[in-house]
């Protein structure tokens, strides 16, 4: 039998075997992961009390399967088939942050699939399978930090437990603060499934519920990409537009029956014109929830890869033409 996780080499899937023993029929095709994904980004002037809201969501699907000939996953292929975005203008005083939409959403052209492949603990490459836009690669990006827990050291611990790593995310690869906490009471959002059997475990430790917290020092970073949600590579057009990330603070939370992971982000947006130089205030959340654990409809494909990249905002696509021994930055 497969070992099989939600994230490789840190989230395990358990009881998936007694799946298949009740419905081998249903369950031959293994599991599909399927994720609600939000993005909720205001931009503020600081002369304003006006804000420019984005609010886009998804539904992400994802399948584990393996690369290995030893049976144990070490990566997903997630999808997203249908998405959607709504902007508007709101008071900077409101509760945008409890997920209001003022207005109607219209579709989200973001859909496309991607490989992440995993080392140990974390997200080593992604792999795509046709051109994107930058700005729909950074999403996937953005989507695929989500499930990059970069730490897999949870040993038996009572209480709280701390370390410091260095951790590559859409906004760069800085040193990160991990802080492991025990939690006692089940989350909330608890996720569904056909087979009553499967539950999530964390690899390394007998904790039934699990909240990890990344600190990312922003001002401590061997690689620092100007990132936010949705936007367009800021290298292109430096000398018109700057962003710097000022914090970003990730929270994942695990347990049996329920997963989710979400990211805050605060930082400033400067636009250079000949008349002008105006800075905005920027702040996101940007949330993946698991939703449910289903039978996968179909058989597991190879596809053709178009490229290989990071998590990196911003970061080269390699492509089979520029050579094996070409380095991914």
């Amino acid at each position: 039998m497969k070992t099989l996780s939600l994230i490789p080499f840190v989230v395990g899937l358990i009881g998936y075997d007694q799946c298949i023993n009740e419905s081998p029929e249903l369950w031959k095709f293994g599991p599909e992961y399927k994720f609600g994904f939000n993005a909720l980004e205001s931009i503020q002037t600081k002369e304003a009390n006006e804000v420019v809201v984005s609010n886009a969501s998804a539904i992400v699907k994802c399948r584990p399967f393996s690369e290995n000939s030893n049976g144990i996953n070490n990566a997903l292929r997630c999808n997203i088939s249908f998405a959607e975005l709504d902007q508007f203008e709101a008071s900077a005083s409101s509760t945008l942050a409890k997920g209001t939409r003022p207005s109607n959403p219209v579709p989200f052209d973001i859909t496309g699939t991607i490989d992440i492949l995993y080392g140990k603990a974390q997200i080593e490459e992604i792999r795509i399978h046709d051109p994107m836009e930058n700005y729909q690669m950074n999403i996937y990006r953005d989507i695929a930090s989500q499930l990059d827990v970069a730490f897999n050291e949870f040993g038996q611990f009572t209480g709280r437990l701390s370390a410091r790593n260095y951790e590559k995310s859409t906004v760069g690869q800085c040193d990160t603060k991990f802080e492991v906490l025990k939690r006692l009471q089940n989350p909330k959002n608890t996720w569904e499934s056909e087979c009553k059997e499967l539950r999530l475990s964390i690899h390394g430790t007998n904790d039934q519920s699990v909240m990890l917290e990344k600190t990312r020092n922003m001002e401590n970073c061997t690689k620092r990409t100007p990132y936010f949600f949705g936007a367009e590579d800021f290298t292109a057009k430096s000398s018109v537009l700057k962003s710097y990330t000022n914090t970003s603070v990730s929270t994942i939370t695990v347990a049996p029956q329920s997963f989710k992971s979400r990211t805050i982000r605060t930082g400033t947006l400067t636009i250079t014109t000949s008349k002008e130089i105006r800075k905005f205030l920027i702040h996101e959340q940007i949330s993946l929830r698991l939703l449910s654990i289903e039978p996968a409809a179909t058989k597991f494909e190879n596809l053709e890869t178009y490229g290989l990249t990071t998590v990196l905002a911003d970061s080269t696509i390699l492509t089979p033409n520029d050579g094996v021994h070409a380095e991914i930055e």
